[in-house]
């Protein structure tokens, strides 16, 4: 794929504005109904709940200095929709072209196992070209293992609203190890491993951001994968026909990837009038995996960019599943238009 995005609009000219996806809702999976009687200890519960509020929002920080600020230059004054998408997408990459996208280490001393920073730049290095995270408008990935990231929901036994909390790991250890069992359950289940920001743009504008990737020790499937479960019972297919030994290592960097898939389907499958194209494809083939099935809503309408977040997590480090699950057109799709990104099992 060459940087000549004009002559792919061409051949494919929007009809009309493709939809922007409203504001990421957090899917908390929450445990309902029984959640005070959890937490029984209620010593134990204010000690979990000062933390979370001492640590409040503290992950912004990360994101906010390492935000690469920019101004568009100017915005399209074309009538036509489609065009006025593209140039303004086309303005973007201007300003990034130049840009050389760096991964950030924003640990102290803990180390998420069994990856290190040197397991994410050889995976980033191999899976995405420069020029495929140009196209995604990344400006940086940051690893920050030393947070956890803590996302709970309404319905939680702390607070009356959504709280979100990145407590520094080894602060969070030491909650863990007083936790019960059924205190970690629900906790493993509110870790959010990385973020991507890409939907949070306004509709038909872009902006350049960071992917932070953080603390995964403590995540409800990397547990079950240490533990040795089938990747079957966990909803994690695409890993069954990968050895064990290597299965937590792709699990991570398939979030990292994942995470990338965001980026590219608001901003590259957007500009080019590609999301019409993959929502055929899924409505046909369905979700790919049990994670993007989480996110369809109760009329039965997939959730897009989740599920082309999947493909490009399997795509780059399980591909095999998708002949095996008689998937082949959404391989095709990313050859046919991301034909940078590299297969493989990693």
């Amino acid at each position: 794929m060459t940087l000549d995005l004009k002559d792919s609009l061409k051949k494919q000219k929007a009809q009309k504005t493709p939809p922007t996806d409203s504001l990421y809702e957090i899917n908390a999976n929450a445990v309902l109904g029984e959640i005070e009687q959890m937490f029984e200890n209620e010593e134990r519960k204010k000690r979990i709940k000062k933390a979370l509020k001492r640590n409040k929002d503290r992950g912004f920080a990360i994101y906010a200095a390492t935000k690469f600020n920019i101004a568009i230059k100017g915005e399209s004054t074309t009538d036509d929709p489609g065009e006025r998408l593209f140039d303004n997408y086309r303005e973007t990459l201007t300003v990034l072209l130049n840009h050389q996208i760096t991964i950030i280490d924003a640990n102290r001393e803990h180390e998420t196992k069994p990856i290190d920073l040197k397991n994410v730049a050889s995976f980033i290095n191999d899976r995405f070209p420069q020029i495929i995270l140009v196209y995604a408008l990344l400006t940086q990935i940051v690893i920050s293992f030393e947070d956890v990231n803590i996302q709970l929901p309404k319905e939680n036994p702390f607070f009356p609203e959504e709280c979100r909390s990145y407590i520094p790991t080894d602060e969070f250890q030491q909650l863990w190890n007083e936790m019960t069992e059924e205190e970690k359950q629900y906790f493993s289940k509110h870790i959010y491993r990385a973020m991507s920001v890409s939907n949070w743009a306004p509709k038909g504008k872009f902006f350049p951001s960071p992917i932070v990737v953080y603390n995964q020790d403590y995540d409800q499937k990397n547990l079950a994968l240490k533990a040795g479960k089938n990747p079957q019972e966990i909803g994690l297919d695409y890993l069954e026909e990968v050895p064990e030994s290597e299965r937590r290592t792709l699990y991570i960097l398939g979030n990292l990837a994942h995470e990338i898939g965001h980026n590219l389907y608001n901003y590259f499958l957007n500009a080019m009038q590609l999301q019409e194209d993959w929502k055929t494809i899924i409505d046909e083939i369905g979700n790919i995996t049990e994670y993007a099935q989480d996110y369809e809503d109760e009329t039965g309408e997939k959730d897009y960019d989740e599920n082309f977040a999947e493909a490009i997590r399997i795509y780059t480090t399980c591909p095999s599943f998708f002949a095996k699950n008689e998937m082949q057109k959404i391989e095709q799709f990313i050859k046919e238009n991301l034909q940078d990104i590299q297969s493989g099992q990693y």
